[in-house]
Formats: structure tokens, sequence, C-alpha cells
């Protein structure tokens, strides 16, 4: 099939319904003399949104065409035609590709917004551009992450050969990140600290407070119950000295004689 689709001139995609599900869809190829029907079929497919880079250092806008020249530019100066890589550097309006044992280099003019470098597969490189044609967008994170080809709504990721520079930025990387979580360690660590020393105070303002509002309060309840007998002591002083001026007053009236007048009987 591959070598009837290479060697057609004209090739026809199209789809065919034939129901509501993905089992009643046909992919159809159509060339000159040969038609290709695939029946389609329902499925749970692998999650490969994480796969797609969404965060990026550079973004890169160059002609495929140009692109896949420099490409086989240098797979015919590689060592191993059949398996070459090619470093890129992007950069300064330009793209610069290069084989990794520097027999070879091209520089092609581009659209770039940033700078970056990574190294990929020459043969992975080259099938991208063939997909695409014309004008394509790829976009960089770094140097050990997948690389962001897309055009008109279709995307395609590739992944990034190892290589001395794509370590050195990881670890350069990961040190970064590593200084940067211990700082945020370090400043919560203080601003925690700084918390404690300025609710201690309070804390202390807040217990002296309590007990000076316990001191007040038993003063009072002891000013409360020395009036209470006070209170009572005079209302009994009072009592005694009625009852001693009412003893007064008895007895100074004159006591009445109790004898009765002799009465003559005739």
């Amino acid at each position: 099939m591959v070598l009837l689709l290479r060697k057609a001139k004209r090739v026809k995609l199209a789809f065919e319904r034939s129901g509501d599900t993905l089992e009643g869809t046909f992919l159809v190829i159509d060339t000159e003399t040969t038609r290709y029907k695939w029946r389609g079929s329902e499925g749970q497919f692998p999650n490969y949104q994480p796969l797609i880079p969404t965060e990026f250092n550079s973004t890169t806008q160059l002609d495929t065409v140009e692109a896949l020249k420099a490409v086989n530019t240098l797979k015919a100066t590689s060592d191993n035609p059949k398996d070459f890589s090619v470093d890129l550097t992007i950069g300064g309006g330009q793209v610069i590709m290069a084989n990794t044992d520097e027999k070879g280099e091209a520089i092609i003019t581009a659209d770039t917004d940033g700078e970056g470098f990574m190294r990929v597969s020459g043969s992975q490189l080259a099938d991208v551009l063939k997909a695409f044609g014309g004008m394509v967008d790829f976009q960089l994170t770094n140097a050990y992450s997948p690389m962001l080809f897309s055009s008109d709504g279709f995307q395609v990721v590739v992944m990034p050969i190892a290589s001395d520079k794509s370590a050195k930025q990881h670890k350069a990387d990961k040190e970064a990140k590593e200084a940067e979580a211990r700082n945020e360690a370090k400043n919560e660590a203080e601003g925690e600290a700084i918390e404690a020393e300025q609710t201690e105070p309070i804390a202390e303002a807040e217990r002296e407070a309590i007990e000076a509002e316990a001191v007040l309060e038993a003063i009072a309840e002891g000013i409360a119950e020395a009036e209470n007998d006070w209170q009572t002591e005079a209302e009994a002083v009072l009592e005694a000295e009625a009852i001693a001026e009412l003893e007064a007053e008895l007895e100074a009236k004159p006591k009445r004689s109790r004898k009765r007048d002799k009465v003559a009987v005739a």
C-alpha cells in the first residue's frame, strides 16, 4: 500500500459515515487507480494530552521545504545516513542545523521569538517536515523537553535526543528549582518566626489583661462583701438602739395604782 501511495499523483482522503458510532465510520483513500477503505472501531485510547507541551521559551516559523533541503544535505554528509542526529540552534532570526559530528551545517532564515537548542533524530525531523509542507510553527521549552510542531490545528510532538547541552541544562534547571524551593522554605520559616514574635507580646498582654481583670473582680467581690457586712452590722445597731429607746420610754412612764377607795354603805 505504501508503494502504491508513493506512486500516486493524486490522493484524496475522506470519511464515510453509515451510522452514529465510530464503527459506522470509514476512512477512505482514493488514488487514480485504487480505493482503500477502513472501518473505524470504538475503544479506550490512551490519554495523550499530558504529553503535549503547553509552556514554551521560544517559537519559530519556517518553510518546511527549505528545512527539508537542509536536513537532506546533513544526511548526505553524515557517517550514518540511516540513523543520524541534527542539532537545532534557534535565535536571531535563523535556525542553524548541524550534524552532531560537525561535518555539516545549514542556516535557514526564519521568524524566531526567543532562543533554544535541541538535538533530534534527523529521519524523524524529515518525516515531520514532509507531513506538514509549507509554513510550520515549532516551539521549544528547553533542550530536554518535547518540541511541538503545529499548523492549521495539526500537531506533532518530537522527542529530544540526550546531549551534553541538554544534560547541563537539565542539571542547571534542577539546581535552580531546588534553590528556589529552599528559599521558599526559608522565607516561610522566617515568616512564621516573625509572626510568632509578633504574636507573643500580644499573648502576654492578653494574659496580663486577664489577670488584672481577675484581680479587679476579686476586689469588687471583697468590697461587695464588706458592704453587705457593714449594712448587716448597721441594721443590728439600729435595731438595738430602737429596743433600748423603747425600754427607756417604758421605764419613764408613771405606774398606775391598783388600790380602790372604800365605799360607805348606808
